[in-house]
């Protein structure tokens, strides 16, 4: 996928209501679990992390905010 592509995608995905977006990325994290890797634990594990870190919050966090605040 090129960069425009690629652009192109997230954006459109940020269009979409957030549990859209979450459902659509728990969705990708399922095909690469069963396709790419063997240690689910470790996997598991770094998605905890990933979620409980204070930075990823704030990102996801401004994320819901911004279709909000282009509404009003």
């Amino acid at each position: 996928m090129s960069p425009e592509e690629l652009f192109d995608f997230e954006q459109r995905v940020g269009q979409l209501p957030p549990g859209e977006q979450m459902e659509l990325i728990e969705r990708l994290l399922r095909r690469l679990r069963q396709a790419y890797f063997t240690d689910h634990e470790a996997l598991e594990r770094g998605l905890r992390e990933m979620a409980a870190d204070p930075d990823v919050q704030r990102e996801l966090n401004q994320r819901d905010e911004e279709p909000r605040h282009a509404a009003g």
